[in-house]
């Protein structure tokens, strides 16, 4: 048993925790929404707003960049992580809890092998900058009465993860299975984006509104760009593959939302739910089938079963921002309904996936995916 533990990789542990617990925790917090038990510090809208971003989406950053790392340190990882989640319900000392939670996404980085700062490439260094920062920020909205701020700018960090790491796996995925697209020659506008995400970072933290409008109007122009031009009709083909467009598509229209927030033309929440549930959510489970698929030696493509479920956080997505805007009035049951699409997906997908967790690897990736899988390597080095 000891042996068989020892083998466990990244992805068969963090995936299946991110997937359960994001099934889980959604109907948690509508018990919450709705009057039920709520903890003391996370209390309403803070802890739904800091479980799903660094519970769930923690989870799924974990497992991706120890996707094959095996053995005590990814053990440690998810002991440490899960006993924060126990720890944040628990209402136990502050102190306490916000040591082993904020504990988790540094030891990410320093625990996988290699570590993430490693060759120096400029990819990876911004990789752990992102989660390095999202750490700090953690910290941020442990040691403060009321968190809201902190879990706002906690939402453009992974905004400018999404952006970063999407600028690699999507085009290169595309190129890889179209053999066409510009694939990762935009190196100008993935310089620029990095930029803008970090200044709109430093913006929202500052509060300045105007600045922020600007700087997420910019970063959407040149996002909407990118897709542009990684866009090619073969892509339909595939829910795997048409799932990174749609979750980058959220992306860029969070963005836009965002900079109209900040005239009152959209609520603030709302336009975070944009790239967070749709963006977030819609690339976190592509990813994860993408990367589940190729650690077990199958094709990287994917079937009815897939498109379900990335169509349920669609969904899920159009039901939190979409309903409420025009029926405001209908915003709880819009609420429940996106909330259960969503936690459809997620065991969906665990279900799907379930046996491939067990049994792990098979053999090595077919030959046809083996370009894609570079690319998620050159992310993860």
């Amino acid at each position: 048993m000891i042996a068989a533990a020892r083998e466990l990789r990244g992805y068969r542990l963090f995936f299946p925790l991110a997937l359960v617990f994001g099934a889980v925790a959604m109907p948690v917090w509508l018990v919450e929404y709705g009057g039920g038990p709520a903890s003391e510090h996370y209390a309403g809208p803070a802890w739904h707003a800091h479980e799903m971003i660094y519970g769930y989406l923690g989870a799924v950053i974990a497992g991706f960049l120890t996707v094959a790392d095996r053995g005590w340190r990814v053990i440690a990882l998810a002991i440490i992580w899960v006993i924060a989640r126990i720890f944040i319900l628990a209402d136990l000392p502050r102190v306490l809890v916000a040591v082993v939670d904020w504990s988790f996404l540094p030891l990410v980085i320093v625990l996988r092998r290699p570590p993430l700062w490693s060759g120096a490439k400029l990819l990876t260094l911004g990789i752990a900058a992102v989660v390095a920062m999202l750490a700090a920020i953690n910290a941020w909205a442990h040691l403060v009465p009321y968190p809201a701020m902190a879990m706002q700018t906690a939402a453009l960090g992974i905004l400018a993860l999404l952006v970063i790491v999407s600028g690699r796996l999507v085009p290169g995925h595309t190129r890889a299975a179209t053999r066409r697209g510009p694939g990762l020659t935009l190196v100008r506008s993935e310089r620029v984006s990095i930029v803008l995400a970090a200044m709109l970072i430093i913006a929202g933290a500052a509060g300045m509104g105007p600045l922020v409008a600007l700087l997420a109007a910019g970063l959407g122009i040149v996002q909407l760009y990118r897709l542009r031009h990684w866009w090619d009709r073969q892509v339909l083909d595939d829910p795997l593959l048409w799932g990174l467009h749609l979750g980058f598509t959220w992306v860029v229209l969070g963005l836009f939302g965002h900079a109209a927030a900040q005239f009152g033309w959209f609520t603030t929440a709302d336009a975070m739910h944009l790239f967070l549930v749709g963006g977030a959510g819609t690339l976190a489970l592509a990813i994860m089938m993408r990367l589940i698929r190729a650690q077990v030696g199958e094709a990287q493509k994917g079937a009815g079963i897939e498109a379900f479920a990335l169509a349920l956080v669609t969904i899920s997505t159009a039901a939190r921002v979409v309903v409420p805007a025009v029926f405001p009035e209908w915003r709880m049951p819009a609420m429940t309904i996106s909330g259960a699409a969503w936690s459809a997906a997620q065991f969906i997908v665990i279900a799907a996936y379930s046996p491939r967790f067990v049994r792990g690897r098979k053999g090595a990736t077919p030959v046809m995916d083996r370009r894609a899988r570079s690319h998620t390597g050159d992310a993860r080095k």
